[in-house]
């Protein structure tokens, strides 16, 4: 059972109701910039599931712009509803649905039992493990006991199960006032079930972590835990000197199979910090408790919010790998305020459709004498490369910003390149965190798998329909060197990146140029792609041919680096060799022709070519007729 939908007013940062659709129980990836709300949402479920007899009532919680004496809490709410179609709400002036009596009792043990069982955690919880302080062994305790390990069940005597939190609370709350027999008594027994109890999970827990430690890549660690037996002290005379003794959690670490002695001190950030979100994880796994019988299918729910904040990427992107592997039958809910990871998680996920991503945004709301931020929720229905370009449409068209729609347009068009690359496994330049690497080496990658198979795929041309557009609008370095742009060629770069896709089907370059020029009188926009369909006919031929006859370049290590420049002196080279006097005119032919053979391939230049020009560059490449339609470099021997 799932989370479909949550509804959220007069809570918090949520004035007016805000609903967030989960599509009958999806995960939820939502990116909130600062003071929008995100918090809230967190805050929300945890006090939703807040078990505590102690815990703050709604109105504790009501946003303060709506808190006015003249104003009535009587609909403010927090409400789940499940896939199952049940809405469970949380009233302002009424009980969490665990503890509200006048509902079945069926329901309030469905939501104590998933209270139990969520693991939600924020950047502060992550904070708290702090490695590098001189107590962290009993720091550790504490965290394991109130926090990491809290929902842990252990079977106690008669078979009883609770939590970790619960034996160490009863130990706690065995503590004598006096030593007679009886007081002596309960917290002997107190002391030996949580004693036995906590020993009794630590090779799970050890197991677990060092499981979910693997995911990072170079960490290197395992971990060994052993807890003393923890000792309520009251031997000395007078009752201020009692308290507990040994509350420590020792924490054994090897390194590529060395122990290491000080390892808080000795690891770096990134290895603490694998091992702080490894405990936390192995935590959340093993608080899977038996349901009661009147749940037949428990909810799972893990909520992290902003707890990758000060992870670098080599870190952040494995515990997506852990969610969706680890966590499967979970329903995760992850919150973000990095805008640059939001739209990384999208490209890394492996199983995108099980996601529903919502962006929240604040904007200024005046009612009466009070102007405040409230949240916009805006659900991101479609892909992440769709949304991209609607945006970069919007910013063309609405706000006639020429500079963001050309961002756009580059996000859009990395997000394609990227994530084929990742579907077909294309080779790049090795680097770790891929900070270095642009969208060069994703499109040359994607150009070289498409030629070596021998095929002649379309996608060949809608490469070269992106090639015009390198030098301006979707310059790799525009962030740093601003070009010139003028809004025709963002908007065809925007339908560049739009039309660009990857099927695998084979076309014939020479017979769709010639099909286009054999039109009177071609749109703008087909004379554009007739000189594309030209180009890459020209180029890919250029291939064939240096393939046939053994063309030579200059190894380099950057196979990025290599020109078309280059690769024609091979081919100019190759046919000398092969046949001097067929070569000569065809080299001169096509060199005469060099602004749409071999000159930088730009949409400022080609969008000078007229068809007449595109007919004499034609004539020049293709076999004089009535032959097969076909490139004199094809048909070269």
């Amino acid at each position: 059972m799932k989370i479909s939908k949550i509804e959220l007013k007069d809570f918090r940062g949520f004035p007016a109701p805000e609903v967030f659709d989960l599509a009958g129980g999806k995960n939820l990836l939502l990116y909130g910039e600062n003071g929008s709300g995100k918090s809230s949402l967190y805050k929300a479920l945890v006090e939703f599931l807040n078990l505590d007899p102690k815990a703050q009532p709604f109105h504790k919680h009501r946003n303060i712009f709506s808190a006015g004496p003249d104003k009535s809490c009587i609909d403010g709410h927090v409400s789940l509803e499940l896939s199952d179609g049940t809405l469970h709400v949380w009233h302002c002036l009424g009980s969490r649905p665990h503890g509200d009596r006048t509902l079945p009792q069926a329901t309030r043990e469905r939501w104590v039992d998933t209270a139990r069982r969520a693991s939600l955690l924020e950047y502060r919880s992550l904070l708290q493990t702090n490695f590098n302080v001189a107590d962290v062994r009993e720091k550790l305790f504490e965290l394991a006991v109130t926090t990491l390990l809290a929902n842990v069940p252990i079977v106690g005597t008669g078979g009883r199960v609770r939590s970790l939190s619960q034996l160490w609370a009863d130990f706690r709350g065995s503590k004598p006032k006096r030593r007679t027999r009886n007081q002596l008594r309960q917290l002997a027994a107190a002391e030996k079930e949580f004693n036995d109890g906590f020993s009794g999970i630590l090779p799970d827990v050890q197991r677990a972590v060092t499981e979910i430690l693997r995911y990072f890549t170079g960490a290197g660690l395992e971990i060994r835990l052993d807890v003393p037996t923890v000792h309520y002290d009251c031997t000395p005379h007078y009752s201020r000197d009692w308290g507990f003794k040994n509350k420590f959690l020792d924490f054994e670490v090897e390194l590529n199979g060395v122990q290491i002695p000080d390892w808080n001190t000795f690891l770096n950030e990134a290895r603490l910090s694998a091992l702080a979100i490894s405990l936390y994880l192995a935590g959340a796994i093993l608080s899977n408790p038996r349901p009661p019988a009147s749940v037949a299918t428990p909810t799972k729910l893990l909520v992290l919010d902003d707890v990758l904040i000060g992870l670098d990427l080599s870190n952040r992107l494995p515990v997506l790998r852990i969610l969706e592997e680890r966590f499967a039958d979970y329903q995760v809910i992850l919150l973000t305020h990095d805008h640059v990871w939001f739209e990384m998680a999208q490209l890394a996920l492996m199983n995108p459709t099980q996601w529903t991503v919502y962006e929240m945004h604040r904007q200024k709301v005046k009612e009466g004498t009070f102007v405040f931020d409230a949240p916009v929720l805006k659900p991101q229905t479609e892909k992440l490369a769709e949304h991209f370009l609607l945006l970069a449409e919007e910013h063309l068209n609405v706000k006639h910003d020429l500079r963001t729609a050309a961002l756009h347009a580059r996000a859009a068009f990395e997000v394609k390149l990227k994530s084929y690359c990742s579907k077909r496994k294309i080779q790049v330049p090795y680097d770790l965190e891929g900070r270095h690497l642009n969208t060069d080496h994703f499109l040359l990658g994607i150009e070289r798998r498409l030629l070596w198979d021998g095929k002649m795929p379309k996608s060949l041309f809608t490469l070269q329909r992106i090639k015009l557009f390198r030098s301006g609008v979707l310059n790799p370095l525009a962030h740093f060197h601003p070009v010139t742009l003028a809004p025709g060629e963002v908007d065809a770069a925007i339908q560049a990146v739009k039309k660009l896709d990857f099927a695998d089907g084979t076309t014939n370059f020479a017979k769709n140029t010639f099909d286009l020029l054999q039109k009177p009188t071609p749109t703008s926009e087909e004379l554009l792609d007739a000189a594309c369909w030209l180009r890459t006919t020209f180029e890919v031929d250029l291939r064939g041919l240096l393939k046939r006859y053994d063309g030579k370049v200059t190894f380099r290590d950057d196979w990025t680096k290599f020109t078309l420049a280059e690769l024609w002196e091979s081919a100019k080279e190759a046919m000398n060799r092969v046949n001097a006097a067929v070569a000569a005119p065809l080299i001169a032919d096509i060199e005469a022709q060099r602004s749409i053979f071999l000159d930088d391939w730009n949409y400022a230049l080609v969008n000078t070519f007229d068809k007449p020009t595109l007919d004499a560059a034609w004539n020049v490449l293709r076999t004089p007729p009535p032959e097969t339609v076909q490139t004199r470099l094809a048909a070269f021997t």
